[in-house]
């Protein structure tokens, strides 16, 4: 592999494993205990719900693309 398809691979996988690393450690040490490790779920549980909250706000909608012609709320 050349070094661009390295660089290229981690750009494209490299968020999203990160985020399931995070939910993975997150869903594990919910299994573990008590105080610190409540914590460290609820911290790798938020993970991936930020993600797509972030996702969802700072989306770009393409011109001409299907559901662009749909009303949406501020229409009503």
């Amino acid at each position: 592999m050349s070094m661009r398809a390295d660089t290229s691979l981690t750009r494209i996988f490299g968020i999203p494993a990160l985020v399931g690393v995070v939910s993975l450690v997150g869903l594990v040490s919910a299994l573990f205990g008590d105080r610190g490790w409540d914590a460290a779920a609820w911290v790798g549980l938020a993970v991936p719900v930020a993600a797509v909250a972030w996702a969802y706000v700072c989306r770009r909608v393409i011109p001409g693309s299907p559901g662009r012609d749909r009303p949406s709320l501020d229409d009503a």
